[in-house]
């Protein structure tokens, strides 16, 4: 084996290695916005929760039928 092919060889591995760092990269931006997503979804659930469970609800108004 040459000097020039074990060169090439490490230049294949760098830029495999290099792209796989930026793959991880993404992988984490992903991980952190699905992140932020559940904890909006878990207050707004929350939130309408405590919202219906309220004894009055001043958007249903009370209907009096005679």
């Amino acid at each position: 084996m040459s000097t020039t092919d074990r060169i090439g060889d490490d230049l294949i591995l760098e830029r495999m290695y290099a792209r796989e760092q930026v793959l991880l990269s993404q992988a984490d931006a992903l991980d952190m916005k699905a992140s932020y997503f559940l904890v909006v979804l878990v207050f707004l659930a929350q939130l309408s929760t405590i919202f219906f469970s309220s004894p009055n609800l001043p958007c249903l108004g009370k209907v009096s039928v005679q």
